[in-house]
This record gives structure tokens, sequence and C-alpha cells, in this order.
């Protein structure tokens, strides 16, 4: 039953959204609508994530392990992706009180969320991880900062961050995404993807403006879990969605931090 429940709650993207509220939470925790910002990207992760796997579903795009699973929990992943795609939208309109150059940007965000897939956008050659790269970075910390007036050129290096997040997804379907997409691991290989992935987050930890002592500890973090995934991983006993814990660990040093 815990197994079931597990597998669940990685397959329909309930932990990565979770992760994901922890991190919007941490970055924003002084401003006075960080809940229900928060709340808005749990519930569009949700919604836009299980869209793209029973998207996948219906074209026969998905592993035989996820295709099995999802047979057997289409209804509460149709209710996830529904429930989840209207209770953002319902938020995010609330928010963003229908001001023209939020909605422009968040519409944008959710275009190329949804034509990702559709369009195969995915499998143009060093596209996929830049837009999703792109597209967390807007949702997570380049609107909420807008809206709050803090906008800042600084807050491009976060792309650093969730770019080294795509890494270890697309080191574990490098024999099945199409070769034609030119990954980084099907360029360079899975180990020295994963060491451009550590360099990434270490290089993005220095231009934050964390003290010494700080900076010190996530760059021994970053190595370590990063070197710990790869190693699971490649005994094939570890589900690599776990690597997005570190959108948590991030999260709660940004919590202390400010």
């Amino acid at each position: 039953m815990i197994k079931t429940g597990l597998r669940f709650i990685l397959n329909s993207s309930i932990l990565l959204a979770f992760f994901a509220f922890a991190f919007t939470f941490g970055l924003h925790h002084n401003w006075q609508e960080k809940v229900t910002y928060s709340s808005t990207v749990f519930f569009s992760i949700i919604g836009i994530y299980n869209f793209h796997r029973l998207f996948k579903f219906s074209n026969n795009q998905l592993t035989k392990s996820l295709k099995i699973w999802l047979e057997l929990n289409l209804l509460p992943v149709q209710l996830l992706c529904f429930f989840g795609i209207l209770l953002s939208s319902c938020l995010f309109l609330f928010l963003l009180n229908f001001e023209l150059q939020h909605l422009v940007l968040l519409s944008v965000c959710l275009l190329i969320s949804l034509i990702y897939v559709i369009l195969k956008w995915r499998e143009f050659p060093f596209l996929k991880a830049f837009l999703v790269a792109l597209v967390w970075t807007i949702v997570l910390v380049i609107l909420p900062n807008l809206m709050q007036t803090k906008l800042e050129i600084g807050n491009m290096t976060f792309m650093l961050f969730f770019y080294a997040l795509t890494i270890p997804p697309d080191a574990r379907d490098i024999t099945m995404d199409h070769k034609k997409m030119n990954t980084l691991p099907q360029l360079i290989g899975k180990k020295w993807s994963y060491r451009i992935a550590v360099l990434l987050l270490n290089l993005f930890v220095f231009l934050q403006s964390f003290s010494i002592e700080t900076k010190f500890t996530l760059v021994l973090f970053n190595t370590f879990w990063f070197s710990f995934i790869q190693y699971l991983e490649s005994k094939n006993k570890i589900r690599i969605e776990l690597v997005d814990m570190i959108l948590f660990i991030f999260g709660l040093v940004f919590f202390t931090m400010n």
C-alpha cells in the first residue's frame, strides 16, 4: 500500500508540485501573497504535467511501465489534470488582477507548456531543457518578483539552477529521446552531464547573495547529492524524480537567509 501510494505521488507529479511549493514559498517568504502564489504553482504543476502525461498516453508515447500505471489510474490522473488547471487558472487570475503585462507573461508560459508536447517542441535540437528552465524561471521567480516590483536582471541566474535540474531526467531518457534532440547527455554522456549539472548549480550558488558559510555548505550538498543520485540511477535503485528534492532544500535556504 505504501509503495503504491508513493508511486502515485511520484508519477502524478504531486511530490514535484510540493517541492515547487516549498521553493516558491521560501524564495518569496516576505511577500504577503506567498501562500496563495505558492499554492497556484502547486496546482499548475499538477495540472500541466498530468496533461503532458495524458497526451503522451493517448499518442502511445509513454514507457511500458508508465503506460500500465496510467491505465490503472486513468480517472484520478484526469481529475488531477482538470482540477489542477482549473484551480491554478482561477488563482492566477485572482492574483494578477488582470494586469496586462502579467497576463501576457503568464500566457506565454502556458502556451509553451501546452504546445511543448503537442507540437513536439521538445524534439527540436537543444530546445527541450532551455524551454523547461525558461518557464520555471518565469513562473517561480520573474513573475512573482514583477508583481512585487522587485524584478532584477539577477533573476535570470535562476536559469542556471533550473537548467541543471533538467539534466538528470535527460540522462535517464538518453535511450528514449530522439537522437536529433541533442540533449546534453546525448552529446557528452551521462557522467559529464552530471558534472555540468553540479557546475551550474554551484555557479548559481556563487552568484547568489548567500553568506560564505552557506555557499560552502550548498556547494558540498550539490556535489554530494548529484553524485549520489547519479550512482543510484546507474544501479536502477532510485526514482530520478527525487533529484527535485533540491528545490525543497533551496526553498529552506531562501526562507532562512532573508
